[in-house]
């Protein structure tokens, strides 16, 4: 079936895949690299000598905070490890395509991608742990240290890469769907991290929670690397067994986990990653890509000439100005930056992509702009529709010089992969275009605006698809169909000309000749059309009026009419003997750039003294000398409809998409309510007896906040990033003021966050057995609402800050790693001394709703408890052994936070959470206006 071998077919996979990540390292590697280093050092202030025995009061409770920086390890190794898997759900189509095509097992594309990516992890492995190991004092005292820590290093690693094959799988089952991937891998990345034997030991979790515990690869991981550390020959016989009895790391009642069991996870991860990459492959193969592509065209209007076309619709006429524009010396340069001498230095210079060129045009007609792949013809276009700010020369319109804002208002721009929202159908597409883009203060316009939607489905033949869905590339509308909804999301808005970007590239010939045939129409209605072309065929080339001809460098080597059968075109190069005469039958367009390009040959300088030039020089210099007067140009107006109009609009669109995201909405709820239960399975006692029941109420709540914020910052990204990437669009059209989508996103979040938060904290507090009060449970709901809110907000703040998801995934865990460690739970507010550290204690929110949910339930709490031996607990209230119970929750949350949580700070907390939510807003609004991605793509 394969024309090589496994092997060999495993090579040539493992070479391509180490060529992309090469490839892409500046980005890649760079970023990798910054986060981990920002988290070690994080870790390392935080932890600082925390191994150091010497340093230690006790060196039991000293312990503790050991396995917790081991624990956070594993976590934050696997969790950056887990974000790989987004990306690998672009490559379905490829992997789908590639094995339908016989190009290689399946296998060997899994295996072969799982292992090119190890240097990657081994990079986040060595630059995180190697720096958290030596500041964290971590092997004091250690036999064999290089040992020691070589075992540390290859247990995350491990960690790591067992966590990106398995949770591969699931990329495999889902494929396309980003947020739905992203909700499952949160529940299953939560139940690692509940099940790990930090959060719950292994001796207190129940007979379900300890069969979950045994096939968890982050268990055996901890377990191993807890081994390694208090078996390293540092600890006395009698100190490691206390140790592990503590903290439940005993197979049996007083028999420690042996350093064998290092070697066993070593085998357990194998065995998994062997298992879960058979898995990946088989469902990859079973599940083949089905592309739904709706196959209707209008074929009342298929075969019908544009007179009998234009006579058969009910035609309703906007008024707009019928516009020439001209562009006289334009000029667009970048600048670059290059290494010279062997890569020792830099150098900054300025590479011309648009070089002096002149041209109009004219209304009524079709201009083909052409040239060879970089000679600059999408930077042409780009400058003429005030695209590129840094464009030198002189656009007139009508013999005006235009505002480049106003100039929006009359012209469309269709670009070559446009992006429309998925959840919407063709016609709610169009109408939110129409809706924003059109005057609504003229009567006329208002009252006709829906029999001008349906003139202008039918004239881009999409009647009979306006209530499909647009749908995902994969499964909705094909792509010519995508292209006749992008012209008609243009033309809806009553252009005066219509800028389009390689509109017949991607498409077969009956698809692009229909859009040709859409866009001729749409000339014969008066408006300019500007279509650059690549390698069209003789008919479409012929249906074009006029030619824009650029060659390498950015100069122009033709412009003016093609006339009948391109005649003027080739008239006017076989004047030149260096051009060979076009053969009987030859594409008169492929002629021409295979022309143009051969060798020793200028005839960019040869149009500069054609009269063909002259002629273009003449008509700008009679436009510009008699500019129209007789209507206005521009509108004075930046937006065509009323703030009002905008916002009602904007807030249906986003209403409407919500609603039909059921993989974000839907998959938040059933996923907040199955962690709310197993939550509430892990922990339930109803009333605490003791201290260490009161330490599972308190890491339960933890646990539950640092989920919500981990899957509330995470599930939102993908929904965001195409938004985002909408609303450039929509800006650069001028059609609705960012205020409005900014409005739109919290009206849109508000309804499904409340009613997630209302099925979380329904599970969860009856599941723990919380006090059936109202104040209490009002302030429960309130700061799990919050903080979902909060960080759904921040989740969108990083899509606005960065341009890719994996950025702001990889920056923003960062922010959500370091929210985790300071929310007051794994290391006590009195515990922080580093005055750095104090500082982002108190600017994080994270602390702010552990403290605020705390505090309201169990502040003047007079339920008795008993204290376990040795504690501080115990220690500073003279608890002895005698006692059966010697002080009250209220007390155990006095001493354990030192009175640094108080319920007097509930209305603060509740105030600084909604100052930083927004804030947050208000960051999103200026990084949308001022950074725009798209710019830099």
């Amino acid at each position: 079936r394969y024309q090589n071998s496994d092997w060999k077919s495993l090579m040539y996979v493992i070479q391509r895949e180490c060529i992309m990540i090469w490839r892409s390292r500046h980005v890649m590697l760079k970023e990798r690299i910054i986060q981990n280093s920002i988290m070690a050092i994080l870790v390392s202030v935080i932890f600082f000598d925390i191994g150091n025995k010497d340093n230690a009061e006790n060196v039991i409770e000293n312990a503790e905070s050991l396995i917790g920086v081991y624990f956070h390890s594993v976590r934050f190794v696997a969790l950056n490890s887990a974000r790989e898997v987004i990306p690998q759900l672009n490559l379905g189509p490829i992997i789908q395509k590639q094995h339908h095509s016989n190009f290689v097992p399946m296998y060997t594309y899994i295996l072969g991608r799982s292992f090119s990516l190890l240097p990657i992890f081994i990079i986040d492995c060595i630059v995180y742990g190697v720096p958290v190991y030596y500041a964290c004092s971590l092997g004091h005292e250690a036999e064999n240290p290089a040992i020691n820590l070589l075992n540390f290093l290859v247990l995350l690693l491990m960690s790591g890469y067992t966590v990106y094959v398995y949770l591969g799988v699931f990329s495999a089952g889902i494929r396309n769907d980003k947020s739905l991937i992203i909700a499952v891998m949160a529940v299953q990345f939560f139940i690692m991290v509940i099940t790990s034997g930090f959060t719950i030991q292994y001796d207190a979790l129940n007979e379900f929670a300890t069969v979950l515990y045994w096939c968890n690869y982050m268990a055996w991981c901890l377990r191993a690397i807890v081994v390694n550390e208090f078996r390293s020959g540092g600890y006395s016989e009698k100190d490691y067994t206390e140790i592990m009895t503590r903290f439940g790391y005993v197979l049996e009642k007083d028999k420690p986990f042996g350093k064998d069991w290092i070697y066993y996870a070593l085998l357990f991860c194998m065995g998994k990653i062997i298992f879960s990459i058979i898995i990946t492959s088989y469902v990859w193969c079973r599940n083949a890509k089905d592309s739904v592509v709706l196959n209707t065209t209008n074929t009342e209007f298929l075969f019908l000439s544009d007179d009998d076309f234009f006579d058969q619709v009910n035609h309703v006429e906007f008024d707009f100005q019928r516009t020439t524009l001209i562009f006289r010396n334009l000029t667009y340069s970048v600048n670059t930056r290059t290494n010279s001498e062997g890569a020792t230095s830099v150098t900054s210079s300025e590479k011309i992509i648009v070089h002096d060129v002149s041209g109009y045009i004219q209304w009524g007609r079709m201009t083909a702009l052409m040239g060879k792949t970089g000679s600059g013809k999408t930077s042409l276009m780009e400058c003429l529709s005030f695209r590129r700010p840094n464009a030198r020369g002189e656009i007139y319109i009508n013999g005006h010089r235009p505002d480049p804002h106003q100039f929006r208002r009359i012209a469309g721009y269709v670009e070559q992969f446009d992006t429309q929202s998925a959840q919407l159908t063709v016609r709610e597409t169009v109408r939110f275009s129409a809706k924003l883009r059109l005057d609504d203060r003229d009567s006329h316009i208002s009252s006709n605006i829906e029999k001008f939607i349906d003139q202008t489905l039918e004239m881009l033949e999409l009647t009979l698809l306006e209530h499909h869905p647009v749908g995902s590339k994969s499964k909705g509308l094909s792509i010519e169909q995508r292209k006749r909804l992008a012209i008609a999301v243009e033309l809806v808005s009553n252009p005066s000309i219509l800028f389009l970007d390689e509109p017949t590239s991607g498409l077969d010939s009956r698809g692009a000749n229909i859009v040709i045939r859409c866009l001729k129409r749409i000339a014969k209605s008066g408006r300019a059309v500007c279509a650059t072309i690549h390698q069209p065929s003789i008919s479409i080339f012929n249906s074009f009026d006029s030619l824009i001809l650029m060659k390498k460098g950015g100069k122009m080597a033709f412009f003016g009419d093609i006339g009948p059968e391109s005649e003027n075109l080739i008239k006017y190069f076989e004047q030149y003997e260096e051009t060979p005469k076009i053969l009987e039958g030859e594409n008169p367009a492929t002629w021409m750039l295979t022309t143009i390009q051969a060798k020793k040959t200028h005839y960019e300088d040869m149009y500069l003294h054609s009269a063909q030039r002259q002629q273009c020089i003449d008509f700008i210099q009679h436009e510009i000398s008699n500019p129209t007067t007789t209507t206005s140009l521009l509108s004075t107006q930046a937006y065509a409809s009323s703030f009002v109009t905008q916002s009602i609009a904007v807030i249906q669109r986003m209403m409407k998409i919500y609603r039909r995201s059921p993989s974000y909405n839907f998959s938040r709820i059933i996923q907040s309510a199955i962690i709310a239960v197993l939550l509430g399975i892990m922990f339930a006692n109803r009333t605490p007896k003791t201290e260490g029941d009161m330490t599972s109420r308190v890491n339960s709540i933890y646990i539950a906040v640092v989920f919500i914020m981990t899957t509330s910052f995470d599930n939102v990204l993908p929904l965001f990033e195409t938004e985002r990437n909408l609303f450039y669009k929509h800006q650069a059209n001028a059609a609705y003021h960012p205020f409005t989508f900014i409005n739109a996103l919290l009206f849109a979040e508000i309804p499904y966050i409340v009613f997630t938060t209302i099925v979380f904290c329904t599970f969860f507090y009856i599941s723990l057995g919380f006090d059936v009060d109202v104040e209490k449970m009002f302030f429960f709901y309130l700061f799990f609402g919050l903080n979902m809110a909060l960080w759904t907000i921040m989740g969108q703040v990083f899509i606005s800050l960065f341009r890719k998801l994996s950025s702001a995934q990889g920056y923003g865990g960062v922010l959500v790693s370091m929210a985790n460690l300071l929310a007051g739970v794994i290391i006590r507010p009195q515990n922080i001394d580093n005055e750095i550290l104090k500082y982002f204690y108190w600017l994080i929110p994270s602390h702010y709703v552990v403290e605020g949910i705390l505090t309201s339930q169990f502040d003047g709490d007079k339920t008795y408890i008993k204290g376990t031996r040795g504690s501080p607990f115990y220690r500073q209230l003279g608890c002895n052994e005698n006692d059966d119970v010697c002080g009250t929750v209220d007390d155990w949350m006095s001493v354990t936070f030192a009175r640094y949580f108080s319920k007097d700070n509930i209305p603060v907390n509740i105030l600084y959470l909604v100052i930083v939510c927004t804030l947050s807003r208000i960051v999103i609004y200026i990084a949308l206006v001022y950074l725009n991605h798209s710019r830099n793509k």
